[in-house]
């Protein structure tokens, strides 16, 4: 029998390689994305509509079907025949609400309320630098996305596997001005269609217990305090606007340190803290 010729065999090798990734990129293609999320064709007037705009922490990054904040709240409330539907994306920032919001409302029934949460994006924004490992594995970069083809997904998964990472804070004046070029419009659609706008904070982790590594630890008191100055803005602007505040730091407690029961990661709540969120929303909309 003839020896098979070695460059024959490194065609064959190449070969299997290339159908090998094509599967691998196949079985990638069909994991979660970060696409919209969104169920605003849900809305009817049956006696009001409720409308959530946010980033990943509305759009329930991590959790699973129905245990987000808005679908929680959505299924209280239509026990009074309102109904909620959240128009949400991962990395979303402040400018979401006059891209995405402004042509939303506009197809709101009259009366309706919108609750936006959003400018974490904004302010923490990862940077290469010292070892972020909190983020979950959950594959939300490999899918599709809202901005167009990035590359094949494989290489993104080598590129996410190996990536090390610290938050960058974004300076006040920076996220004081994203919220105004993105609320100026907001508010003026919500009052033309006399539509209830309400701003609500986010939720801020407890400190980093000292059983992390001290990389990890780093990044969650740089996100604490970062998320700390987010809210103080998102107050200041419901104030200096008349808009309605729901401050969530304020009305669900959290534990004093950081802990895997209450938090997916740095700012991701779990379904025990959404439970929380979502009754805090509704005892301030409809108060007994």
């Amino acid at each position: 029998m003839r020896p098979i010729p070695t460059w024959r065999k490194l065609c064959y090798s190449a070969l299997v390689l290339v159908l090998l990734a094509l599967l691998a990129e196949g079985a990638l293609a069909l994991l979660p994305g970060r696409a919209v999320v969104s169920d605003l064709p849900g809305l009817t007037e049956a006696r009001g509509s409720v409308l959530c705009l946010g980033d990943s922490v509305t759009a329930g990054v991590g959790l699973g079907k129905g245990q987000s904040w808005p679908e929680r709240l959505g299924r209280s409330l239509r026990k009074r025949r309102i109904e909620v539907a959240r128009h949400a994306a991962p990395g979303a920032r402040v400018a979401w609400a006059e891209e995405e919001g402004v042509p939303r409302v506009q197809q709101l029934p009259e009366g309706s309320i919108v609750l936006v949460m959003l400018g974490h994006n904004d302010q923490v924004q990862f940077e290469p630098g010292a070892g972020q490992r909190l983020r979950r594995r959950q594959f939300e970069d490999l899918g599709r996305s809202t901005s167009g083809w990035r590359g094949p997904r494989l290489l993104r998964l080598l590129r996410w596997a190996t990536r090390d990472e610290r938050p960058a804070l974004a300076g006040i004046e920076h996220l004081q001005a994203a919220f105004d070029r993105a609320l100026d419009p907001l508010v003026e659609v919500t009052q033309a269609r006399e539509t209830q706008l309400w701003l609500l904070t986010y939720l801020i982790p407890g400190a980093a217990p000292s059983s992390l590594p001290s990389e990890e630890a780093a990044v969650i008191e740089d996100v604490r305090a970062g998320q700390a100055v987010v809210n103080a803005v998102i107050r200041a602007q419901a104030a200096r606007r008349g808009l309605g505040l729901i401050d969530l730091e304020a009305e669900v407690p959290v534990g004093a340190e950081w802990n895997t029961e209450q938090w997916l990661d740095h700012i991701h709540p779990s379904a025990t803290l959404t439970v929380e969120m979502a009754e805090a929303i509704e005892a301030t909309l409809l108060p007994e």
